[in-house]
């Protein structure tokens, strides 16, 4: 919020001049760089006391995927040969990205995994163990589920009672009911099924819904005549008042979690089992290589600050050092990057240093949780709740103070874009955590002001670009990268493409700051506009020859992938 000029006297201005001198004049300069860069400073400061060599090199991401490559292409045709079974279960899962794709998730939750590693090896617990125990399952399997929930547990005989019933109520009146007596088909197409594997996903599609949803806006079975009795007892879905849900369905709705559940115990063990010998070969490369790729900065630094013996010298060495912590993208702080942070925030108030320092010490975090786009690496909105919390008692405890500032005012936007924002915000969680419920949610919500307030916005919401039913028969004479007419990506570019075209023509206002630092409106141009896309995918090439068919000026891609170019392959 912005101060009146003669709110400031001359002692403050005078002090304002001398703390900008006191910056700029700092012995080499203040310390603004990333937490990767902050982290290699200490580790090269203190390299024994990690336990690393003193010559480490810093792979950037490029070095660190050639060697995780490397890994991958090493390890993974030995442990296709030695785990067969579990190679084959994370290729089915991973379906037609291959099995590189679903191993190159387990590389961000590298450091994780090695935890999970070490805590095995204390325990002695094997990984498939652990992972059974940790998802409360024991030793099932989807296989013992399916034989369960279709053969020990099967009411055989009160289902076929409940198909006579159904065809006995429907029989009256042949072109009447035609879902129940589709309901009773499909039973008894379930209890002729020799395999339970299909009996149970048929049987599963037929009670919970096309969506597996189990929705409780309908039965599965229709008409008056089967509100009440076996048929309703079984497979009652939809609740009127006082009405008990159907026992067949309750069942097999517990079927179904557990066969969820049991499935992703066998995948998620197939995956370690395939998973963590790559992880521990990439570990392994990058050791005789003196490498640390940016996540051993994190972990490396966390474990010095907090797990290794020299902790207290090494926070003692740089507590002499630091005066002010200043924390920027708070909301993208990961916990791990918290643990460290809080490592260096916690001397400040411990020991001689504490009440002999001279000057004020300060920590400054700036943070919105609307604004987090790295939860992929880490980022935890309610661990940002969290530390917001934590550092207020920190504060209050030590006698000192904790101000919140609301910032609420933005020089950027629009009245109509920011109340959108809000209106947003005030429905929708950040994330699933406890922390955005809705009590606690209506305590993080700000309203937020617009300082351009006489400027006027707007926020269009266009419909979803469905796919559309096209002949298939275009397969055959198109190339294998066409895009036909009707294609949702193709059929967006062109919508997005005609409204800029049709924005253009019309001369649709723009605001523009003057040299007096006075706005005015002026036609906008091709210029003012930018198209932001989320992936560098289909909708992006598309929209770029879209807007050239139009015959309007862009400025094309801003990354070229060389290895895409037929000429660079050839």
């Amino acid at each position: 919020v912005s101060r009146p000029a003669e709110s400031f006297d001359q002692v403050a201005l005078n002090r304002a001049r001398s703390l900008f001198a006191r910056a700029l004049e700092t012995p080499g300069g203040l310390r603004i760089e990333t937490i990767h860069a902050f982290c290699a400073r200490i580790l090269r400061r203190f390299p024994l006391e990690a336990g690393i060599s003193p010559g480490f090199n810093e792979l950037d991401e490029d070095a660190a995927d050639e060697l995780w490559r490397e890994c991958l292409r090493s390890t993974l045709e030995r442990t296709a040969l030695e785990q067969s079974d579990a190679f084959k279960t994370v290729s089915d899962a991973a379906g037609g990205r291959g099995v590189d794709y679903l191993l190159d998730q387990l590389r961000p939750k590298r450091v994780a995994l090695q935890r999970f590693q070490r805590e095995l090896q204390r325990s002695g617990e094997s990984a498939e163990t652990a992972i059974q125990r940790t998802l409360g399952i024991g030793g099932e399997t989807p296989e013992t589920v399916v034989q369960k929930a279709m053969e020990s547990e099967f009411p055989r005989r009160q289902i076929l009672s409940a198909i006579a019933e159904i065809q006995a109520a429907v029989n009256p009146a042949p072109d009447k009911d035609k879902n129940s007596k589709k309901f009773a088909a499909t039973l008894q197409n379930v209890i002729e099924m020799s395999d339970l594997e299909r009996a149970f996903e048929a049987y599963l599609r037929c009670l919970a819904g096309s969506k597996r949803d189990w929705s409780l806006k309908s039965n599965p079975y229709s008409g008056k005549r089967l509100a009440q009795g076996l048929t309703a007892e079984l497979f009652r879905r939809k609740l009127d008042a006082g009405q008990a849900e159907g026992s067949e369905i309750s069942r097999m709705r517990r079927a179904d979690a557990g066969y969820r559940t049991a499935r992703t115990a066998q995948q998620t063990i197939a995956l370690a089992q395939i998973g963590l010998p790559v992880v521990a070969a990439y570990q392994s490369a990058k050791r005789r290589q003196g490498g640390l790729d940016f996540d051993d900065l994190i972990d490396t630094t966390r474990s010095l600050f907090v797990e290794k013996a020299a902790a207290d010298w090494v926070l003692y060495k740089l507590d002499g050092g630091l005066s002010h912590i200043l924390l920027d993208e708070a909301q993208d702080t990961s916990p791990d990057q918290w643990q460290l942070i809080n490592a260096i925030a916690a001397e400040f108030d411990a020991g001689q240093g504490a009440s002999d320092s001279r000057d004020l010490r300060t920590k400054f975090v700036v943070g919105d949780p609307k604004q987090s786009i790295y939860s992929f690496q880490g980022a935890d909105q309610a661990a940002f709740m969290q530390e917001r919390g934590r550092f207020a008692s920190a504060a209050n405890s030590d006698g000192a103070s904790a101000q919140f500032p609301d910032m609420t005012m933005s020089f950027r936007s629009t009245p109509e874009v920011l109340a959108f924002v809000d209106a947003v915000r005030a429905i929708a969680p950040l994330d699933s955590a406890d922390l955005d419920r809705p009590s606690a949610r209506a305590e993080t919500i700000k309203r937020h002001e617009a300082k351009r307030s006489d400027q006027t916005g707007r926020v269009e919401l266009w419909p979803l670009t469905m796919p559309q039913q096209i002949d298939a028969s275009e397969a055959w004479d198109a190339p294998v990268d066409h895009l036909s007419v009707d294609d949702p990506p193709r059929r967006l570019a062109l919508q997005i493409a005609e409204e800029v075209s049709s924005m253009l023509a019309r001369g649709e206002a723009v605001w523009q700051e003057g040299p007096n630092r006075e706005w005015y409106k002026r036609p906008m141009t091709p210029g003012d506009i930018l198209i932001l896309v989320r992936r560098r995918s289909t909708l992006f090439k598309t929209l770029i020859a879209s807007l050239e068919a139009y015959n309007l000026p862009v400025a094309g891609a801003d990354r070229l992938l060389l290895n895409d170019s037929l000429a660079v392959q050839d």
